[in-house]
């Protein structure tokens, strides 16, 4: 008697009362979940139909972040879920929902002139001050770019040194010690 791969795997199947499934119907399957939204992220969306912001958990605060960015047409795309939340979580401590949907917004409007592709990081690093005062300016409209405020700077500078003394071509020396 000659034994084969197959013959021996379907006696082993027949012992033990096993079924053999196609394996296309697991790509069917696979292809299906592929496609379809997770329960928080439905959450997510919920919340934001109903405007409530203030429940917004760090997770949905990454998906508000990641949605402006696609909206923006600059994609971000979130390589590390759980640290982008620890970020949010960080920055929930010290700010509010709104403030930091503010910021986001900020970061995705055509006013910021010095942040081209903003990303969860930045605001973990020391420009979330400037992005902070920024983004309140922007909101009460009284945000100045970037790139007019170096214009005021150089004036200012010319002013300053348009002020300073010069001498009358005399020169005068004083020895220390002298009375």
């Amino acid at each position: 008697m000659i034994f084969t791969d197959q013959a021996i795997l379907s006696d082993f199947r027949k012992h033990f009362s096993q079924v053999q499934v196609a394996r296309i119907e697991k790509e069917e399957k696979r292809e299906l979940k592929k496609y379809t939204k997770t329960g928080q992220y439905e959450a997510y969306l919920r919340k934001v139909k109903l405007e409530q912001v203030e429940e917004f958990n760090s997770r949905d605060l990454v998906y508000y972040f990641r949605d402006s960015s696609i909206e923006a047409n600059k994609k971000y795309r979130v390589a590390n879920f759980k640290k982008d939340m620890a970020i949010m979580k960080h920055l929930k401590d010290s700010y509010s929902n709104e403030e930091i949907i503010l910021m986001i917004d900020f970061l995705f409007s055509e006013d910021n002139d010095y942040l081209d592709k903003p990303s969860i990081n930045l605001m973990a690093s020391n420009w979330i001050n400037t992005i902070y005062i920024d983004s309140q300016d922007w909101a009460e409209d009284k945000y100045v770019p970037h790139k007019q405020r170096g214009k005021k700077r150089i004036a200012r500078k010319a002013q300053l040194e348009s002020r300073e003394y010069e001498s009358d071509g005399k020169e005068s020396s004083i020895e220390i010690g002298e009375w």
